[in-house]
């Protein structure tokens, strides 16, 4: 990709799976691959993609969370987790790289969709690809 297009300027972290099993229920193995995919997938991409963005002074960073960041029906406390650690990674990185202005983050913690949350509905905001 670097070869034909060049180094991203975007990056938009959104990965997500999960199955509905108790705690008790789930496999070692099936809670180890829920966190890979759905958050350790945000530091791998961001140690990847970050340093040429910082290099540059340009790019944007967006974590797509879930509104199960804020409640963990029963279930899927493990999927909950994992998006809650998204929060989490993501405002810790928008507070330090924003240090650096190198970067544009989008940590959006509402929904887009007013049937899912209400009247809050939340864009964000859209920054030029300068």
């Amino acid at each position: 990709m670097r070869a034909e297009l060049g180094e991203p300027s975007l990056l938009i972290n959104n990965a997500g799976i999960g199955g509905a099993r108790s705690i008790v229920d789930n496999t070692n193995e099936a809670v180890t691959k829920i966190f890979q995919v759905n958050i350790m997938s945000h530091f791998w991409m961001c140690k990847e993609f970050l340093p040429a963005m910082i290099r540059r002074n340009k790019g944007h960073v967006v974590g797509i969370a879930s509104m199960a960041s804020f409640v963990a029906p029963p279930g899927i406390v493990d999927y909950a987790s994992t998006k809650a650690g998204v929060m989490a990674f993501h405002e810790g990185a928008f507070l330090s790289f924003s240090l650096l202005r190198a970067t544009r983050w989008s940590c959006c913690k509402y929904s887009t969709r007013p049937d899912v949350c209400g009247s809050r509905v939340f864009s964000a905001p859209a920054y030029p690809m300068t």
